[in-house]
């Protein structure tokens, strides 16, 4: 659910969405449950798309984008590219 939203919201704040996603999941909460949680996460917050080449990423983003997949191999490149 997370792999588009931009990893900082209002310039300084990282977005825990993967984390708040994965615990609920270790806690055995239904899928649907789950969904809805998130949803009210994402909808609480002012995380952006990173794929919605319409907004500009600020500086801190990019530099945390590009750097993402050196700190997490696991994640496949979530940054978006200029």
């Amino acid at each position: 659910m997370n792999k588009h939203y931009s990893p900082i919201h209002s310039n300084n704040f990282t977005n825990h969405l993967s984390m708040y996603e994965q615990a609920l999941r270790r806690l055995n909460i239904d899928d649907k449950l789950i969904k809805e949680r998130c949803l009210d996460y994402v909808n609480s917050r002012p995380l952006r798309d990173i794929n919605d080449k319409s907004i500009s990423l600020s500086k801190k983003e990019e530099k945390y984008l590009v750097t993402l997949p050196i700190l997490c191999e696991t994640n496949p490149t979530p940054r978006r590219l200029s």
